[in-house]
């Protein structure tokens, strides 16, 4: 993909804007696009409209994935699932489906303040201080675990993301090293 107005590579961020403009209410252009760093493989922009309204856009890695790979709709879907239920998600404000406009599907999504967790230690210290992390109650786990596994975001293969991803509660270990002078659970 060549650069872009912006220079940011993964926007196209003359055509993005107008989709933008055309598709998500009450935003308006000029618009700024920042990559997230940080992320496995899907790219993760901040996006600013004129007024200062921050979103945030995903769209697949640059270069060749396979068809099934980086499901953009797929992902879109989920979340959407999600917002009426108790499992906090940002609300999804479109889906382009369109590889014309941005080399590939993307959808947006309202900006959640918070911590961006990149890898399992990020996740288990955060997990400890509980505050810092939206999931980090076993609560909204059961949820989330409970809604995935709805057969309609269930993917060809049988398992969802979250049991690929997070352990069942009775699988997850204590948090902290006196766990084991607990003795064992009643």
């Amino acid at each position: 993909m060549s650069k872009t107005l912006q220079g940011q590579k993964g926007i196209d961020a003359r055509r993005v804007s107008a989709w933008l403009e055309e598709n998500i209410a009450d935003v308006q252009g000029p618009f700024t696009f920042r990559l997230i760093v940080g992320g496995r493989s899907n790219l993760t922009f901040e996006v600013r409209d004129a007024n200062g309204r921050k979103m945030v856009l995903r769209r697949p890695p640059l270069g060749e994935i396979l068809p099934s790979a980086h499901d953009m709709r797929r992902e879109h879907k989920i979340i959407s699932a999600l917002e009426p239920t108790a499992v906090p998600v940002p609300k999804t404000l479109g889906l382009c489906a369109d590889p014309d406009v941005n080399g590939g599907a993307f959808y947006v999504m309202a900006f959640a303040e918070g911590a961006i967790l990149r890898d399992l230690p990020e996740v288990e210290a955060a997990s400890r201080l509980e505050a810092a992390v939206p999931f980090g109650d076993s609560e909204s786990l059961d949820r989330l675990r409970e809604r995935t596994e709805d057969a309609e975001l269930r993917p060809a293969g049988g398992s969802t993301l979250l049991d690929a991803n997070v352990p069942r509660p009775r699988e997850r270990k204590p948090a902290g090293p006196a766990a084991e002078d607990r003795g064992p659970e009643s």
